[in-house]
């Protein structure tokens, strides 16, 4: 006599879901049995499995391997196969950087970095893959993402659903199950309640309701002041939505002009007058010399050069917006400044206060 077929996970999940089962219900089954115990990040029990009434318990996770094992993503010219899909394998600064914040934060928990860096990184990638992990393993948690442009903020929302997709793929969910609501800037996890929003900087900010758990503000130096809303009250109301000491906020651009709040913001960081901790990547801890003299040649002035890929961080500054004197005097001199023999304000008798 012939012996059944046996049912495979997939075919199971799809036949249990036609008969109603919750997809919680299956994603915590497949989270026990299915994923590595390095990568789970609910705490789940066969007891607890046909319960879906059991609330999800939160477990840390190793966020970069499950980044990399887990989430597929479309590959840069950089390493030679753009436009095709790959597995997301951390880049040198990429990992350089979750190294640094993994010894400077306890389980990412309080994470508040300012990031200027040269273009393209890969810097917004990895954010949002750090939230794509708290998406899927991290119950209720609100994750949002500020972008300075439109068409940047279609182009962010679209690499978050991508790693969704690459997620539920690899681990045989369906996605219209997996996702409770899917548009244009939201994403909500059927399976555990978490949230994602995207929106552009000077119309609507904000996650929903008044706690947020990861915060990311894309190309901040460029955000906008207008009638209704400044850059300043765009990072600093939006960024009270996440808890103190909790969660995640990135404030990462490229370089701006002198006078900006991203600008004033950096600046502060470095004198140690704020809770954000600075980052400086110039284009030499990404890209070759021999890359970026190539590069070189895409645009028609060394000034203009210099504020995409900045060698250090005056750089990125100076060398952005159209200052009245000659940029390149400027960083002559800047490069001849030596340190003050005083400081402070000038009395009435001419004695330094």
């Amino acid at each position: 006599m012939d012996q059944k077929k046996k049912e495979t996970p997939s075919e199971r999940q799809r036949r249990l879901l036609k008969e109603g089962v919750h997809p919680w219900q299956l994603h915590r089954e497949r989270q026990v049995l299915g994923i590595p115990t390095a990568l789970r990040g609910t705490l789940s029990i066969p007891a607890e499995i046909t319960d879906p009434k059991v609330e999800p318990v939160y477990i840390p996770v190793n966020r970069k391997q499950f980044i990399e094992e887990q989430f597929l993503i479309r590959a840069k010219e950089e390493q030679g196969n753009m436009g095709y899909v790959v597995p997301f394998k951390l880049n040198k600064v990429q990992s350089r950087y979750y190294e640094v914040m993994e010894k400077g934060y306890n389980n990412f928990e309080g994470v508040r970095e300012i990031i200027l860096k040269a273009r393209q990184q890969g810097f917004s990638s990895f954010i949002l893959a750090l939230f794509a992990v708290d998406f899927i393993t991290k119950p209720n948690s609100v994750s949002v993402c500020i972008s300075y442009r439109s068409d940047e903020t279609k182009r962010l929302f679209r690499r978050v659903h991508f790693y969704i997709e690459s997620y539920c793929e690899k681990n045989g969910f369906n996605i219209h199950d997996y996702l409770s609501v899917d548009t244009k800037d939201e994403l909500e996890n059927a399976t555990n309640g978490s949230y994602f929003y995207i929106g552009t900087a000077g119309a609507k900010v904000g996650g929903r309701g008044a706690t947020v758990t990861n915060l990311h503000f894309s190309e901040a130096a460029f955000f906008e002041d207008t009638e209704k809303i400044t850059a300043k009250e765009i990072i600093e109301a939006t960024s009270q939505q996440v808890p103190q000491e909790h969660g995640m906020i990135f404030i990462e651009s490229t370089g701006s002009t002198y006078g900006t709040y991203y600008q004033g913001e950096w600046e502060r960081a470095k004198n140690n007058e704020s809770n954000f901790r600075p980052r400086f990547f110039a284009w030499s801890e990404f890209y070759s010399k021999e890359w970026i003299e190539k590069k070189k040649r895409d645009f028609s002035s060394e000034e203009e050069f210099k504020s995409h890929y900045p060698a250090d961080e005056a750089e990125a500054f100076i060398y952005s917006g159209r200052p009245f004197f000659d940029r390149t005097t400027l960083d002559e001199l800047r490069k001849k400044v030596i340190d003050p023999i005083q400081q402070g304000r000038l009395a009435a008798d001419g004695n330094f206060i």
